[in-house]
């Protein structure tokens, strides 16, 4: 398997030394494929098996809380489906989660795509963004956000007591 990045990079470069050594014993054998000129449609052009990247917004589990572009990821008709993947129903349930109203129609379209996306599988998250969040002794309703949004996403409750 031959994964590709932007380099230089030690921690993406590391992570793949990290998953060879972990793959090694099942008998996969992991190539870093990481280059200076690497871009995300060597993927689609079959030069690479497998991308380390980031979206800058991070997007989904790793970033914002506003997650329309982390749904539009697996659209066939974003640019950012970086591996081409195409799946009518799940075209058609992003489009709709974009004007559903009401939580009872999101809940039935998240539902109905996951277990579309389950079964096919598009996508897998390698790694996730190394982040350390502390906060004084004294700070009252400071919450930990591993996301882009960061530690300060609820900052207009916090209240220092010391």
């Amino acid at each position: 398997m031959r994964i590709g990045y932007t380099t230089p990079d030690i921690r993406r470069g590391r992570t793949v030394e990290l998953i060879a050594e972990s793959c090694r014993d099942a008998g996969i054998d992991v190539v870093d494929a990481g280059s200076e000129t690497f871009v995300p449609s060597q993927l689609g052009a079959g030069e690479i098996d497998a991308v380390l990247s980031g979206t800058a917004g991070a997007a989904g589990a790793g970033g914002r809380a506003d997650m329309e572009d982390a749904r539009g990821a697996l659209n066939s008709r974003a640019g950012s489906n970086i591996g081409a993947y195409a799946n009518g129903r799940i075209d058609e349930i992003l489009d709709g989660l974009l004007v559903a109203g009401d939580n009872a129609s999101v809940l039935g379209l998240v539902e109905e795509g996951e277990r579309i996306l389950w079964d096919e599988m598009p996508t897998l998250p390698l790694f996730l963004q190394p982040r350390t969040i502390g906060f004084a002794p004294d700070m009252n309703a400071a919450v930990s956000n591993p996301t882009t949004a960061g530690a300060g996403w609820n900052m207009d409750r916090w209240i220092l007591t010391g």
